[in-house]
């Protein structure tokens, strides 16, 4: 033992040598830097529709950006800052690090990513983040421009101007389906397929309604196992709608 003494000694204060150089200080950021560059003013958004965003110009050289993200059980993300050399550099207070926010290009997507440190957490809740890649939106497809949309839709829905509330919001329905979060989505789609029964068109109604049948077809207790809280409440409302829709237009196509 006491010839093994002094190798084990000598193997510890190795050991211990590597850990420390491998270790990043605090604030340094853990990850390597990826490829960066700044992005050009516009709108983008996340397939399925969880994050938004949108890169301004403030004069001859300043860009800012704006960050949203929704997460599950409605939890989200929020930002925004300067970017310089297609970096944005924020430190919360109290943090201690700076979080950085790298900007990258793939084709025509921003590839929003971070130096995974804490303090970039700060601006998320627990569910929620916002690293990811992020697309040109579509013409029609901005949460703005679906706002008006549904908003037209109904005031001509509700004249009983069915054509031409279907012809306002079924675009937006096909044209935005990948950059559409999810509830909203149930909802435009349960609008297109009600408006198609008010038409006389049940089929085309239960084809609309198709891909929510499954979850509708499911207990209470099932979707509330299947999904957060939140989310759950919020999907119940769209899964009653959907049956309720879809028994109309079943009847309908019967007759």
């Amino acid at each position: 033992m006491q010839r093994l003494f002094p190798h084990l000694v000598a193997t510890l204060v190795l050991a211990l040598a590597v850990v420390a150089t491998a270790a990043p200080a605090s604030g340094q950021a853990s990850r390597a830097e990826p490829p960066r560059s700044d992005p050009s003013p516009g709108t983008y958004q996340t397939e399925g529709g969880w994050g938004v965003l949108r890169v301004t110009r403030e004069g001859p050289a300043t860009l800012r950006f704006r960050l949203r993200t929704e997460g599950a059980n409605g939890h989200s993300c929020g930002l925004d800052g300067a970017i310089q050399g297609g970096i944005a550099s924020l430190s919360p207070e109290g943090a201690g690090e700076v979080c950085r926010v790298f900007f990258g290009r793939d084709g025509e997507a921003v590839v929003v990513s971070t130096n995974g440190v804490g303090a970039c957490r700060y601006y998320c809740g627990a569910r929620a983040s916002f690293e990811g890649r992020y697309l040109p939106s579509r013409a029609g497809c901005s949460e703005p421009e679906r706002k008006v949309a549904r908003r037209e839709f109904k005031a001509r829905y509700d004249a009983g101007e069915y054509a031409a509330a279907l012809a306002r919001l079924q675009p937006v329905l096909e044209r935005c389906a990948g950059s559409t979060p999810w509830l909203e989505a149930g909802w435009i789609r349960n609008d297109v397929a009600i408006t198609q029964f008010r038409l006389g068109a049940p089929a085309d109604c239960l084809r609309t309604l198709a891909p929510l049948r499954a979850d509708a077809a499911r207990s209470e207790a099932e979707i509330r196992e299947a999904f957060p809280p939140s989310d759950a409440d919020r999907y119940l409302g769209i899964l009653r709608a959907t049956r309720s829709n879809a028994a109309r237009c079943e009847a309908a196509a019967a007759r």
